[in-house]
This record gives C-alpha cells, sequence and structure tokens, in this order.
C-alpha cells in the first residue's frame, strides 16, 4: 500500500513518489493544519544513496551530461564509484565558497533541511553551514509523526498503528497491518524500493569514513536521538496492542549497518517507552 493513495489520508502531499525537496520548517509554515510527517535515514546510508542517485540513475545522469555541456561544474563520474564517490566526498569536506555540483550537497544534508525555511535549501551558505544540532532535535521533536527509512516496515505499522479503528477505512492498510505487522517477521512480505535500489554493497576504507563523519556529525547526532525517540514511540505502541512489532531479527539485521551509532538492539532494550519527550 501507499499512504498517497490510501483512504486513511484523504489529502496527502506529495503526490509523486518524490516531492519537493524544500525545507522542513518551509513546509511546516506554508502548510497550517496539516500533521507532517517525516522518514530520517542513517546518514552514512544516505550519503551514499545520494551520490548514487547523482551519477547512476537517469536523473543525475542527465543533470551531469547537461551541465557538462553548459561548462558547468558537475559531480565526480568518469572513474569507478569508489574513487567518484571518494573525489565527492573530499570535494566538500570544506564545501564554503565552492560552485555547487548540480546534485544534493551532502554537508548535514538532513539536519539542513530540518532548520531550513526557505524553499529550497540545495545551497549553502554561512548560515546552513553551521546547523544547530538542538534546532534540528527541536523540529523533530514538534513534527507529527518521525520514522526511520533503516526501518521503513516497523515504521508503515507504526503509522497505521496510529489510526487505531480507523484504519478500517482502508483494508489494504487494515490487512498489512493485522498480517505483517508482528513477530515473527517474514522478510519477503514487504520491501522498500527506495532503500532496495540505492542499497550499494561498498567497502568504505577508514579514511573516507572519517571525511564522511565530518560531512555528518550533526546529522548523526540528530540521527541518534531521533532513533530513540522511534523506539520509544514504537515500543509504546507495542505495550498498547500487546505484541511485538520490531522484532529482534529486524534489529540484528542492522547491527553491522549502523554499528557506528552503537549496538541497536541494545538501544531499543534500554529505551524507556514511557519517558515523553517534549512534542510527544
Amino acid at each position: 500500500m501507499e499512504f498517497r493513495n490510501s483512504k486513511l489520508m484523504h489529502t496527502f502531499y506529495p503526490q509523486r513518489p518524490s516531492g519537493a525537496e524544500h525545507g522542513v520548517l518551509f513546509d511546516v509554515n506554508i502548510r497550517h493544519g496539516y500533521n507532517h510527517l517525516i522518514l530520517v535515514r542513517s546518514p552514512m546510508s544516505h550519503v551514499q544513496s545520494m551520490f548514487e542517485e547523482c551519477r547512476n540513475v537517469p536523473w543525475g545522469i542527465k543533470t551531469f551530461h547537461d551541465r557538462e555541456k553548459k561548462g558547468l561544474p558537475t559531480i565526480p563520474h568518469r572513474s569507478t564509484f569508489e574513487r567518484d564517490f571518494d573525489e565527492w566526498i573530499t570535494y566538500y569536506t570544506h564545501p564554503l565558497e565552492k560552485p555547487f555540483l548540480g546534485c544534493y550537497n551532502p554537508w548535514n544534508y538532513q539536519s539542513r533541511h530540518l532548520t531550513c525555511s526557505r524553499e529550497s535549501c540545495h545551497d549553502i551558505d554561512n548560515n546552513l553551514m553551521d546547523t544547530d544540532p538542538s534546532e534540528a532535535i527541536n523540529t523533530l521533536e514538534n513534527l507529527d509523526f518521525v520514522g526511520l527509512t533503516d526501518f521503513f516496515h516497523e515504521s508503515k505499522c507504526l503509522l497505521i498503528g496510529r489510526f487505531g479503528k480507523g484504519m478500517s477505512e482502508d483494508s489494504s492498510a487494515e490487512a498489512y497491518y493485522s498480517s505483517t505487522c508482528r513477530c515473527p517477521l517474514n522478510i519477503n512480505q514487504y520491501s522498500d524500493k527506495h532503500v532496495n535500489k540505492h542499497n550499494r554493497t561498498m567497502t568504505i576504507p577508514d579514511s573516507l569514513k572519517v571525511k564522511i563523519d565530518r560531512l555528518v556529525e550533526v546529522d548523526t547526532y540528530m540521527y541518534r536521538v531521533a532513533l530513540r525517540m522511534f523506539f520509544m514511540d514504537i515500543k509504546r505502541h507495542e505495550q498498547t496492542v500487546g505484541r511485538r512489532i520490531l522484532c529482534d531479527s529486524s534489529l540484528e539485521k542492522k547491527l553491522e549497518h549502523l554499528a557506528y551509532l552503537g549496538n541497536v538492539k541494545e538501544i531499543y532494550y534500554m529505551v524507556e517507552p514511557n519517558h515523553l519527550l517534549k512534542g510527544k
């Protein structure tokens, strides 16, 4: 099921799979009375996914070819993916006063968009360079729903579950929730096409990890908070419905992927579901 076509949400924006990429605060300010939902992603994965789209998908390929014809700087794309990725990361390690390359600027991309009130936040200046992590977290805490791309299925379950008896308005949502939002999880019952499409297996050398860590320092801080917020929310929901939704198998599958953030299985079990965060 897709929420933009669901009877659970009578007015859903954006209607396209990839919506306008403006600042979250801009969206909040122009759409009063809406419930605002967001998915955030592990910064290490997010950076790789952005470059994958810039370099390998038709939109990205067209963009860098068009820019080359106009004599404009563009993303590295003439070597191996790994070398081009390293060059792109190195370029943006010190992003100020450098020409925009026509695609994503990875410098704390998620936190910049959480704190940006402009329509477009792709470019970067001194104000966006110094993103305040507390402002990014404050935005998260005041949104109506925060899910995680890294736990896409469980985020979907949590969102559907919030409708309670109202989920009966959409038979596909109700069927999805009742059949798949439980443990043990049949991993073949669902998929996230976006994550799978951009799920490149790549061993990142330590020297490059250091550069990426610098690029996403604020995003990583924000994501650690978002991870705990999500675990609190889902554990509260699990208590309400009397069953697990986030299974140990899902947590174990992410242990290596999210190891740079700590042991996510241990974090899940340490989180107290009754500890209420601001805005919740």
